[in-house]
């Protein structure tokens, strides 16, 4: 073996044999093509949906539960 590597990711790679009666069958050429990555989200988008979901969070905690009151009167 002359190298090795290893690849990560998605795509496609192609080999070309050759047949030949001197020196057997051997790889004439090999060529990866790799997909196109999925785009990282902005910082921007990031801080736009942990701000709504601590607005959320905090909107639910802020109102009392009408249920909690429901189950301390039938405990009484």
């Amino acid at each position: 073996m002359l190298f090795s590597t290893r690849l990560r990711g998605r795509g496609a790679v192609t080999l070309s044999f050759t047949n030949s009666a001197e020196f057997g069958t051997f790889a004439d050429r090999v060529s990866y093509r790799f997909a196109e990555s999925a785009a990282t989200p902005e910082p921007g988008t990031i801080l736009l949906l942990a701000s709504g979901v601590a607005g959320l969070w905090r909107r639910r905690s802020s109102r009392p539960s009408s249920a909690w009151g429901v189950l301390e009167e039938a405990s009484r």
